[in-house]
């Protein structure tokens, strides 16, 4: 005999399974989806100027903005809903395709303006070109939505990933051809045909012709709640690309792009496998204070001893880097990336912050540091505006001198602990980090006469020893610990615990990616 107990049981361990291989298949369309956009990116950087990457990353500026604004959150209501219905899904469609005709007449409409305000002569008709993804985003949240709601992540994620490929593909082509900023736009837009296409393909949804007025007020209401917080996000995510385009130019809003592409790539490859592994344990242990304390501090010690080197080693072969991956043209980026590197690192410790919040009921926290960084970048470019082109990215890294200490000393609070116990955690990958970093500069001294790609490698290899060494040198527990984490990265009981219970506030929707940026990245 089956008892309901039983039968709920069973119920719950199926959505947490289907949670669990969600996981994976979203974490894989984001690696490859990000992966190959870089691979993309680093191969047109070849071939296109940085003045053309920086007027397509004003234009992905503006239609990533709108979208997050507007477009991404109306299929929420329908997809929120414990039991699906087919109206409320027909509804949002019908209103996120209604959302997306307005929005891309009101692009093609201010094209000219935008021209005149960014002092940028020929961004009106790339932006008017670009105003069509918006029809496609408007064809694609609904589905997504609703593969999403029925676990239906492995179709999304491959038909994503196949998007990035064919978009790169074809982009990579028209720039060996010499078409220069036409062959950005081209992937965009293939990028998008293609993505969307195959999500009609395979989602067996289609929208009917019925429209439902509760339905309706509902997703405008909700809509309206969300909007002062997509609104923080979009100008905690974008302010930076604006300011830059508007104060320097596009020319180096593409330098400044080139750095923080890097940036985003870095916190791809170290913030993934943490969110994946570090959160939902957390989830399981926010009721019992003790527990949690202890599994904060476990993960900050990891974050440390994972990201300090990857983001201290970035910044330290970041002039063999640019040249390897960029070409010599973009020198100039070899600062920004140097300075980016930093304030990456700072990203991932807040951004495990915010996971914190968001387990105690405090998401209005993340608000307010989103708010405060805003306020501090913008108010940092008004008094530096005058540096030397190199310094660019400054104004948008001395910000995290202060919201940095902030979002650890709100997250020690919580949690019942004193600052100084997340600083004693952090201590060992800091330490061997910047041992690492100070003996790659060393070796980078020492090897001048030879070729870029020759001492890229070098630096990497040895980068990767010394830290290891240092590492063990300064603290043997933190190694230990390091290498216990990383061998049940992969692990069934991993995977099974693996489902999305909490999720930071600040993280964005999945969008096609853009020359010099990473949308679905925190900034």
């Amino acid at each position: 005999m089956t008892h309901k107990y039983d039968d709920d049981t069973a119920g719950s361990r199926t959505v947490e399974g289907q949670s669990a291989k969600g996981v994976l298949w979203v974490t894989a369309e984001m690696i490859g989806v990000q992966g190959t956009s870089f691979v993309v990116f680093a191969v047109m950087a070849h071939y296109v100027q940085p003045r053309d990457f920086g007027l397509i990353s004003i234009c992905y500026f503006a239609i990533q903005s709108l979208e997050m604004l507007i477009l991404y959150n109306i299929a929420t209501v329908a997809f929120r809903r414990q039991k699906v219905v087919a109206v409320e899904f027909t509804t949002a469609f019908w209103i996120t395709m209604g959302m997306a005709v307005l929005l891309c007449i009101a692009l093609l409409a201010s094209a000219q303006p935008a021209e005149t305000l960014f002092h940028a002569p020929g961004l009106a008709d790339i932006l008017q070109a670009m105003s069509g993804i918006l029809l496609f985003i408007g064809l694609s949240r609904t589905h997504e939505a609703w593969l999403i709601r029925h676990f239906q992540y492995k179709s999304m994620s491959l038909r994503g990933i196949a998007g990035a490929v064919v978009g790169g593909i074809a982009g990579v082509l028209l720039a060996i051809h010499g078409f220069g900023v036409e062959a950005l736009v081209g992937q965009q837009l293939v990028t998008s045909i293609v993505s969307t296409t195959l999500l009609w393909m395979v989602c067996p949804w289609r929208p009917g012709f019925e429209f439902s007025i509760p339905a309706a007020r509902r997703i405008l209401s909700f809509m309206l709640r969300m909007l002062p917080n997509d609104c923080v996000n979009a100008i905690n995510q974008n302010c930076d690309t604006f300011l830059v385009a508007f104060c320097f130019g596009p020319a180096s809003a593409g330098l400044y792009n080139v750095g923080k592409r890097v940036k985003l790539a870095l916190q791809l490859m170290a913030g993934t496998p943490i969110s994946a592994i570090g959160l939902p344990a957390l989830a399981e242990l926010q009721n019992n204070p003790t527990r949690l304390r202890a599994g904060v501090l476990r993960s900050l010690t990891v974050i440390s001893a994972i990201c300090c080197p990857i983001f201290l080693g970035a910044s330290a072969v970041a002039p063999d880097a640019i040249i390897v991956l960029f070409g010599p043209h973009w020198t100039a980026a070899i600062p920004i990336m140097q300075l980016l590197s930093f304030s990456g690192l700072a990203l991932v410790f807040m951004t495990f912050a915010d996971n914190v919040f968001v387990l105690k009921d405090r998401t209005v926290w993340c608000l307010w540091v989103c708010v405060s960084y805003a306020l501090l970048a913008v108010i940092a470019l008004l008094i530096l505006s005058r540096l030397h082109s190199s310094l660019l990215a400054l104004p948008f890294v001395l910000p995290f001198a202060v919201v940095f200490p902030l979002s650890m000393r709100l997250m020690a609070r919580l949690i019942g602990l004193p600052l100084r116990r997340l600083v004693i955690a952090i201590i060992p990958g800091f330490s061997a980090g910047l041992v690492m970093f100070a003996g790659v500069l060393w070796v980078a001294a020492h090897l001048a006469a030879e070729p870029a790609i020759i001492r890229l490698a070098l630096l990497c290899g040895f980068g990767i020893i010394s830290y290891i060494l240092a590492l063990v040198l300064l603290s043997r527990n933190t190694a230990s610990l390091l290498l216990e984490m990383l061998t049940h990265i992969g692990r069934r009981d991993v995977e099974v615990t693996a489902s999305p219970r909490a999720v930071s506030p600040r993280s964005p929707p999945q969008q096609r990616q853009a020359p010099g940026r990473a949308p679905g990245a925190r900034r």
